[in-house]
């Protein structure tokens, strides 16, 4: 009984943690069309990596010549409302089989705000706790 449930065990874990492959597709936006539900950018960089990670993988080479410059289609259900034309946007889907140029985005990421991000508020925090001890110090008289 012992083996067989560590065998299942460990059959389990090695399912759970085998990972779904994405594809991502990296690019600048030529044209949008929100109606349509489809957009074409001018792809910088694809590549494979898991759906768990947002990053793509550093052993991606930029794509050169003729193929960085040829746009691709990419369909998606919906798309952020601050894309615009001329904005870095990233896909997460699989190109399409029958066509090359065409990739279906499951999700698509833009618009990442600029001057660093933070999820935790930790680093809001550590501003607001020097802004006070601050004014702290400078409360009093006069300085000379």
């Amino acid at each position: 009984m012992k083996p067989l449930f560590s065998i299942l065990a460990l059959l389990f874990l090695l399912v759970a943690a085998a990972p779904v492959l994405a594809e991502y597709l990296q690019g600048r936006v030529v044209d949008i069309d929100r109606r349509q539900g489809q957009m074409e950018i001018v792809p910088s960089r694809q590549g494979r990596c898991s759906a768990g990670n947002d990053s793509l993988p550093a052993e991606d080479a930029e794509l050169s010549g003729a193929a960085a410059e040829q746009p691709v289609l990419v369909r998606a259900a919906w798309f952020p409302r601050c894309l615009e034309v001329g904005d870095q946007v990233y896909a997460r889907g699989e190109f399409v089989a029958e066509q090359q140029d065409l990739f279906a985005a499951e999700e698509v990421f833009a618009c990442r705000r600029r001057g660093g991000h933070d999820p935790t508020g930790v680093r809001s925090r550590f501003q607001h706790h020097r802004r006070q001890m601050k004014m702290r110090h400078n409360r009093g008289g006069m300085h000379e």
